[in-house]
């Protein structure tokens, strides 16, 4: 390795910035959401612990909302960021608190080895004391990791505790949207939502029941009620304590009047139709592609998770109207989030992530919605693209050839024949279908390599190697366990994991491991093509 490439590496290593413990934090919740969304899902009203499990609920959304809270202080206030990474950076790394923070997160998912999911609910209480224990540890341990207590608090200090104030008042807008249960009650809003999805589900459907002194609307076969909590109040709430955060940090040069008198009044009108798409489509997949869908993965966490979406686009649109400041914004330094090379790493992971979860909530196939997710990896990867150009040099290097063909010689050797999985892909109009595979073959051979090497071995790898031999062979076990996990069949991916991880260590270049995961992948690919199993990839 060359004393730059050395350089290069002990920066990045360095940069524990404000995106990687949102990252660390984001990953997690994904994971949290899909494995108890879907596999194994709690139903609060089937517990003999209701209040208990709503709040456990709440408690984890409230999280998610102070994370965001963050992210916006940390993207909007430039000064405060760069001075926590300087604290970040001059930080000593104490291995305990990441062993407090991996022993969480394990503990979070000890229910689902522990209880067989259809007990969940009748065992709600063992699930509970696990995540809550686990989200404790997982919590604290991340947080002090990064940077140790003494440093939050000089930081927070130096700020007045302003971003404190910030980060309280995003976790309890959850709360607030409780306490303001009242006035789901109320009937002009509940009427007019329920008027709304009527009147859209008649446009694009011929049979629609409505039952009025009920609330019940829907199609032959999927009937929802329109009641109390489908008003969207709890959308309102969520608006309005983000568009809140974001006058607290603009104060001082943000037209308070333009802001609350027009742009909220208008956000509000956005959250309420989107509410009634929302319900709407709910109704059509509940109908036309599967009604567990439709309740489990639609109508829960995902719906929150896209009230939060919209906030964050009021919010980017109050950020680029000019009228809405009494003062011409000032230039910001160079340091932005996407010339960020530790942001670089983290981000289209993310979006990869999130972009499936989206895909398995609107998708009973969720292999249908991947033209959706390609777009949003390539979307990420453009954006990021100049950091990640200077972190991944790419060369045909022999060794890394090598192992990206026998990786995927090796998991074609030992894959299932093909399955009823491949069946709905190739039950696509010829045109469509090509189009998929097409779309397929290209994010799996060009994208998901980046993004995966970027984040597993750029990333996770290189941060937990401090430079001593113990620490490098941590850093190979966590980075190829995560890995592996993610990709279903444990041990072939844990030995293609490590195998990449040899690529790339043994040149120190990133790169490396990417051409190896990218000639896999193709390989992967080529026989997908050839023999129509699709599953492959």
């Amino acid at each position: 390795m060359t004393e730059v490439q050395l350089q290069r590496q002990a920066g990045i290593k360095r940069q524990v910035g404000i995106t990687s413990l949102l990252a660390l934090l984001g990953l997690e919740s994904i994971a949290v959401i899909v494995i108890y969304q879907f596999a194994f899902p709690i139903e609060c009203h089937t517990t003999d612990l209701v209040e208990l499990c709503r709040g456990l609920r709440i408690s984890f959304i409230s999280a998610v909302c102070a994370a965001t809270a963050f992210f916006i202080l940390m993207c909007t206030r430039r000064q405060s960021w760069q001075r926590l990474r300087n604290l970040m950076r001059v930080s000593g790394r104490t291995h305990l608190w990441g062993v407090i923070h991996l022993s969480g997160v394990l503990i979070m998912f000890l229910p689902v080895h522990l209880i067989p999911p259809q007990e969940a609910n009748e065992r709600f209480a063992q699930v509970f004391i696990l995540l809550a224990t686990g989200g404790a540890l997982t919590a604290v341990g991340a947080l002090c990791w990064v940077v140790r207590p003494a440093n939050w608090w000089h930081w927070l200090k130096g700020e007045d505790f302003q971003p404190l104030a910030i980060l309280l008042l995003a976790a309890l807008i959850p709360f607030l949207a409780q306490m303001l249960e009242p006035l789901w009650a109320v009937e002009m809003v509940s009427q007019a939502t329920f008027q709304g999805v009527a009147l859209l589900l008649s446009a694009v459907e011929s049979e629609v029941f409505i039952e009025h002194s009920r609330a019940w609307i829907g199609l032959p076969g999927f009937v929802v009620a329109v009641a109390s909590q489908c008003s969207g109040i709890e959308g309102f709430a969520l608006i309005t304590g983000f568009m809140a955060i974001y006058a607290i940090l603009f104060r001082e040069t943000l037209r308070q009047g333009v802001f609350w008198c027009m742009l909220w009044p208008a956000a509000l009108l956005a959250s309420w139709l989107f509410n009634i798409v929302r319900i709407t489509v709910l109704i059509l997949l509940g109908k036309h592609v599967s009604p567990e869908l439709a309740v489990n993965g639609f109508h829960s966490f995902a719906g929150w998770l896209l009230f939060i979406m919209l906030a964050l686009g009021v919010l980017y649109l109050a950020q680029s109207v000019p009228a809405l400041r009494r003062v011409e914004r000032i230039k910001r330094d160079d340091t932005t989030l996407g010339t960020d090379p530790v942001a670089a790493l983290i981000i289209p992971f993310i979006t990869f992530m999130v972009s499936g979860i989206i895909a398995h909530a609107f998708w009973e196939n969720p292999a249908h919605g991947y033209p959706l997710q390609a777009a949003a990896m390539l979307g990420a990867l453009l954006w990021m693209r100049r950091p990640l150009r200077a972190q991944i040099q790419l060369s045909l290097d022999p060794f890394a050839v090598t192992v990206g063909l026998a990786v995927g010689a090796v998991w074609v050797w030992f894959s299932a024949p093909a399955t009823s999985e491949d069946m709905p892909v190739v039950a696509l109009s010829g045109g469509a279908f090509v189009i998929w595979a097409l779309i397929r073959t290209v994010g799996t051979t060009l994208l998901v390599p980046v993004i995966e090497e970027a984040f597993f071995r750029g990333y996770l790898l290189s941060r937990l190697d401090t430079g001593t031999l113990t620490a490098k062979v941590v850093a190979i076990f966590v980075s190829t366990a995560l890995f592996a996990a993610l990709h279903g069949r444990f041990a072939l991916a844990a030995l293609a994991g490590l195998l990449f991880a040899a690529a790339m260590l043994r040149r120190g270049r990133l790169g490396d491991a990417v051409v190896a995961h990218a000639i896999a992948n193709a390989y992967i690919a080529a026989v997908a093509w050839y023999t129509g199993q699709w599953s492959l990839i």
